[in-house]
């Protein structure tokens, strides 16, 4: 392959996905030759300059996947370097008695071999075959009204023979043992209010993180990081949580991973929560406030435990669910002196194209003026609703329809806001809107929530704004119960709507997609997706970028009109089935995540084909709503019909995409 234009040898042999925006712009240092390090393919690919000029490969897995190898011929020989963080554990629930605050989750297991890192293990070679990769979910918050509920510890996360342990989840704030008693983990999740009060110790060998606080306060005390114990609570106001730990490995920039969650606060004194330790964790909910009650989520891919309830007198808090993990390898393949040429995001060379990826929020930055831009955003999609509850929406969908309706981007930073997929709200909540992706003026609106089995207000998907190109908004399905229920109308502009639950017997309907509306009851299907435009189809990415979906052309949905089954995104949550007779009804699949049968084999969840993983909660397996996929934008599904109240799934996060020749 030829030299490229603009000075780029690193755009020239790198037609994957790289990192930081800094490519090289002078020559390859003398004796390598061509760049070349091992040959691997999974992940969203990063390639990025560090500051003495070696160029890293690092391949990002923010869902679970593997990790090819499929040839070790190398300048730089066959060590990869490692982050390995797994999901953060959720803090805990305060009952509605004269209790106390709830402890904070403790963070994902942190494990890592990268040189001078304080954490460094010894080094990891490799060999021409696949390693699996298991990104750990984040904790679920206890789901039940009034039993002051412990959180559930996160999911392990695994890169071949690295396995890091999930966080442990915050102790309930419940009257004494073993109400208040918080679980081991990677960290420890922090002891809630109770006599005598209980953290915990770290039980995982090697080391991976610090126990959970304990005191006997009316508060909660905090979960433990990646580097810190949590803060022990003496007095009413919720602990504060250990810090994580800061490590460049996906960009030459340092993030910090594994932060432990606060506590949560009083309600006699109206005392604070406790703040999140550094690294993605939740801050702690306030006594006395229905405001502030439910404790904060862990951010999604950082591992960072979640934020236990505050108190008050009557009514049930919750803790925030755990932050998922974040498995990451890197190795060097070059060596180059480089020059900015744009920044943010990761980085692809796609078919003569340059593509910044955005997964998370951050900046692009424009030193030059630049033509011929193409984008997609996404936004967050809603929450699956509690109880028979409707699946979320999608978010919207913005495109600019490319070529010739592209925008030129002026020399400035532009900010990066990525909306985040919807919190699940408290047992038999309406379920939450999800959040806003914005960039350059354009706003992408996060998909409406689900709506629960009672009588009130849909949430409708909120409104999208683009010049050109395709903007459509989707809303949450229609909650099932009182015979009268319609699902709400999709976003303006465009926007499909949930699917009605108008009958009772026949469970509730699915969230509207940003293809298509969702399903009414008894189907509960959450309503189609769409697929990214053909200059975002990097082969490399495909098991990064987007999520499988159905085969064929399906009108109006799949810009490009590829009929692969790949790079979908923004499908509605399929809705929560009623437990009737023999329980046999099933949930809505989702264009998003997935709804949950409602029947003697709760596990049996439908196929969802855009965006979702399974995420049913801890203590009732197959009860709660689906989670939808990372960056995917599609709405969570809707929780069964069942003795107890179940949560719905949550909103997957949303994403950008920016495009322009190379």
């Amino acid at each position: 392959m030829g030299i490229r234009s603009q000075n780029n040898p690193i755009a020239a042999y790198l037609d994957v996905f790289s990192n930081t925006g800094t490519d090289a712009s002078a020559g390859i240092t003398p004796g390598f030759g061509t760049p070349q390090g091992l040959t691997a393919t999974g992940g969203v690919i990063s390639d990025y300059t560090t500051t003495p000029g070696d160029v890293y490969r690092a391949h990002v897995f923010t869902s679970s996947g593997a990790f090819n190898v499929t040839d070790t011929t190398s300048n730089f020989g066959t060590n990869v370097e490692y982050l390995v963080v797994a999901g953060g554990g959720a803090g805990g629930q305060s009952g509605p008695g004269g209790y106390g605050g709830a402890g904070g989750g403790g963070a994902g297991g942190f494990r890592t071999n990268v040189p001078g890192h304080p954490l460094a293990a010894g080094t990891y070679p490799v060999s021409v075959t696949p390693y699996t990769v298991t990104v750990g979910a984040g904790g679920a918050r206890y789901a039940i009204n009034g039993n002051y509920g412990k959180g559930f510890n996160g999911g392990n996360s695994v890169f071949g023979s690295i396995t890091s342990t999930g966080g442990g989840g915050g102790g309930g704030g419940g009257p004494s043992s073993p109400y208040g008693d918080a679980n081991p983990g990677g960290s420890g999740g922090g002891g809630g209010y109770q006599i005598p009060a209980a953290g915990t110790a770290v039980v995982t060998t090697p080391a991976q993180g610090f126990a959970g606080g304990n005191g006997p306060g009316g508060g909660g005390s905090g979960g433990g990081g990646a580097t810190e114990v949590g803060s022990p609570n003496p007095g009413d106001a919720g602990a504060d949580g250990g810090d994580g730990s800061s490590i460049a490995i996906e960009t030459s920039t340092a993030r910090t991973y594994a932060g432990g969650g606060g506590g949560g606060g009083y309600a006699s004194s109206n005392a604070s929560g406790g703040s999140g330790g550094a690294g993605g964790a939740g801050n702690g909910g306030s006594g006395g406030s229905l405001a502030t009650l439910t404790g904060g989520y862990g951010t999604s891919s950082t591992g960072g435990g979640g934020g236990g309830a505050g108190n008050t007198s009557g009514t049930t808090g919750v803790g925030g669910n755990g932050g998922s993990g974040i498995v990451v390898v890197r190795y060097q393949i070059g060596r180059a002196t480089a020059a900015a040429k744009a920044t943010g995001g990761a980085i692809s060379f796609y078919n003569g194209k340059t593509i910044h990826t955005f997964t998370n929020s951050g900046t692009f930055n424009a030193p030059a003026s630049i033509s011929g831009v193409e984008y997609v955003l996404i936004g967050g999609g809603g929450g699956g609703n509690s109880y028979i509850g409707g699946g979320g929406g999608s978010g919207a969908f913005v495109y600019s329809n490319g070529s010739p309706e592209t925008i030129t981007l002026a020399a400035t930073a532009y900010p990066v806001i990525i909306g985040a997929g919807a919190n699940i709200g408290s047992p038999d909540n309406q379920g939450q809107s999800g959040g806003d992706t914005i960039w350059n003026g354009y706003t992408a609106g996060g998909g409406g929530g689900g709506q629960r089995n009672n009588p009130d207000t849909n949430t409708v998907g909120r409104t999208s704004t683009v010049p050109s190109g395709s903007a459509v908004g989707a809303a949450g399905g229609g909650g099932s119960g009182n015979g009268s229920e319609a699902g709400a109308a999709g976003g303006a502009p465009g926007g499909y709507a949930g699917g009605n639950g108008n009958d009772p017997s026949l469970g509730s309907g699915g969230g509207g997609g940003s293809g298509g509306a969702g399903g009414n009851a008894p189907s509960n299907v959450g309503g189609i997706g769409r697929q990214l435009p053909s200059t975002f189809r990097n082969p490399v990415s495909v098991t990064a970028l987007g999520y499988p979906g159905p085969t064929g052309s399906v009108p109006g949905t799949n810009p490009g009109g590829d009929t692969t089954g790949k790079y979908w995104v923004a499908g509605g949550g399929g809705g929560g089935a009623r437990r009737t007779g023999p329980q046999s009804q099933t949930g809505g699949n989702g264009g998003g995540g997935s709804g949950v049968v409602g029947g003697a084999t709760p596990n049996n969840v439908g196929y969802d084909f855009t965006g979702a993983g399974i995420g049913v909660g801890s203590n009732h397996p197959g009860l709660s709503g689906g989670n939808a996929g990372s960056n995917s934008g599609s709405g969570g599904g809707g929780g069964r019909d069942t003795g107890d109240p179940t949560a719905g799934g949550q909103g997957g996060s949303g994403l950008l995409l920016i495009a322009y020749p190379t």
